[in-house]
């Protein structure tokens, strides 16, 4: 598999995310690429020290220098771990802002997914508009998994993919497949009506089956839930399956902005502990 990025700003959220990163390369048996950008963090403390005399040096070189220990140390805890087989290791620190460090990145070493965390985000309203990921999520070429602070890595049993049978995107499902296929997990595809209606059940079903038939995996099911707010049924019907993977598609088409609207008056929703695996749709970009 192609090489997974995972930015990191030295936040706990963002550590977090780099475990979870750490966790899935071994398991894909892939190389990871961990990257800070300089320009979307704020200044990095060691520890509390007493002014320095001045050195003749620029301001800025030893901040860069305290920011390089940081990733150093980082990575050499992803790399404590005794892993059966071990996995390449990369890092980069650079100038730049998150969303053209993470762009240029993703593009030089033809990464197959990009993990970021959501550090201060309180709903996906926030993640997708309101933080530094937001410009990542809208121009990212490749998958993004979205780690919340409360998430742990765990084998993958339950994906739940939610869609909208109204919209035609298209997709690469070939990370999604593999991830499925190397944990011999669950594709539910899942889709919220807010009215419960017996007419048009079968219609949707067919579509369903026609939506998804290019999925070349053997354990793909459908789910229809009846809730008048989309989010809240993708969240209860994520908990009662035990749900380890939310899937959607990266384009803010009307049912994704209809669930972000719902987002927005929700507390404690799946966004706080279920990593998001966002899909791009790549027929925004023809």
């Amino acid at each position: 598999m192609e090489p997974i990025v995972c930015g990191t700003d030295f936040t706990l959220s963002s550590i977090n995310a780099t475990f979870y990163a750490n966790e899935l390369a071994h398991w894909l048996d892939t190389k990871l690429v961990l990257f800070h950008a300089t320009k979307s963090a704020a200044p990095p403390i060691l520890v509390s020290e007493p002014p320095a005399q001045s050195t003749g040096q620029e301001p800025g070189r030893d901040t860069e220098a305290i920011r390089l220990k940081l990733l150093d140390d980082l990575l050499h805890s992803l790399q404590k771990k005794d892993w059966t087989k071990p996995i390449a290791y990369e890092k980069r620190l650079q100038n730049a802002s998150l969303t053209e460090m993470a762009q240029a990145l993703v593009q030089e070493v033809q990464a197959g997914l990009l993990v970021l965390g959501n550090e201060g985000a309180q709903n996906l309203q926030e993640v997708l508009y309101y933080t530094t990921a937001a410009n990542v999520i809208k121009a990212s070429p490749c998958p993004i998994l979205i780690v919340p602070p409360k998430a742990t890595f765990r084998p993958l049993h339950t994906i739940v993919f939610a869609i909208d049978l109204e919209d035609r995107p298209r997709l690469d499902t070939a990370l999604l497949t593999a991830l499925a296929s190397l944990f011999k997990a669950e594709i539910i595809f899942l889709y919220v009506l807010p009215n419960l209606v017996e007419e048009g059940l079968e219609g949707l079903k067919s579509s369903f089956v026609n939506r998804t038939k290019d999925v070349a995996y053997p354990h793909v099911s459908f789910h229809i839930e009846f809730n008048p707010r989309i989010e809240e049924g993708i969240s209860q019907y994520c908990r009662r399956k035990h749900a380890d993977l939310l899937v959607m598609v990266s384009q803010l088409h009307d049912y994704t902005r209809h669930l972000i609207d719902d987002f927005y008056h929700q507390d404690q929703s799946f966004h706080t502990y279920l990593p998001i695996l966002l899909l791009p749709n790549h027929r925004k970009l023809d």
